[in-house]
């Protein structure tokens, strides 16, 4: 049966690349964008539904969830970010493709710095394709909603507080309203935990001169202002 399937996923890939396929009675089609660990994957589906795309770190693998109609295929661009297959720094490597536990081919139609573009066909009720390759998260995303902003002339004003020119109630509450009005923007900010009220700690005030002094860098204080939302001392 195995070998039966790959052969006749073999030939569906042949047809495909001579572009001569003629699908039987398209029964669907859906295309999209998935949001996986910030990196968007977009992907277009035939005569099937996706259900989700998720990452297994610990296999090294892309995992998609599907309800397939009928015979089809689904295309799916994936960030080099976010999962890859390389021999080394600078030669890919194939992918290893598993449908419902089983073996299967799959065609690379494209490749860029960036992304891999991959066609894998599947059949009637197949449910789960993974997509192993041999590395995960290798770079931060670079998508809008997940880019810290922070205006440089906000530097300035840390540098102030720092040096106590500056109440730390008018810095916190400068940074509380800068964020709500989305001039500093800074993602997944956490929810607050503990009960507010609280006085800045001291090693805040530190962090803030020292990157306005360019002495650590932009996520450290960051982090910073994420631990004090966390508090409850930045309310937002």
């Amino acid at each position: 049966m195995k070998i039966m399937k790959g052969f006749l996923i073999q030939t569906f890939l042949l047809i495909v690349t001579a572009s001569i396929f003629i699908p039987t009675a398209l029964v669907h089609a859906d295309s999209g964008i998935a949001d996986v660990y910030d990196y968007d994957v977009g992907y277009i589906i035939e005569n099937g539904d996706l259900l989700v795309i998720d990452l297994d770190i610990d296999f090294t693998s892309l995992i998609i969830e599907i309800v397939s109609y009928d015979d089809g295929f689904i295309e799916v661009n994936i960030p080099r970010g976010l999962i890859d297959s390389k021999f080394s720094e600078t030669e890919d490597d194939i992918f290893y493709v598993i449908i419902d536990g089983f073996e299967s081919d799959y065609l690379e139609v494209g490749s860029s710095n960036t992304e891999r573009t991959l066609i894998v066909p599947f059949f009637a009720d197949d449910q789960e394709i993974e997509i192993f390759g041999t590395e995960v998260l290798t770079k931060t995303p670079q998508n809008p909603g997940s880019t810290v902003d922070i205006p440089t002339w906000v530097k300035d004003t840390a540098r102030w507080w720092a040096e106590n020119k500056v109440a730390d109630a008018n810095f916190i509450g400068g940074i509380q309203y800068l964020i709500k009005q989305g001039i500093i923007v800074i993602p997944d900010l956490p929810d607050p935990v503990g009960p507010g009220g609280e006085n800045v700690p001291e090693w805040a005030k530190n962090t803030a001169g020292w990157w306005a002094d360019e002495l650590i860098s932009e996520q450290e204080f960051v982090n910073a202002i994420k631990n004090l939302v966390e508090r409850g001392i930045i309310r937002v």
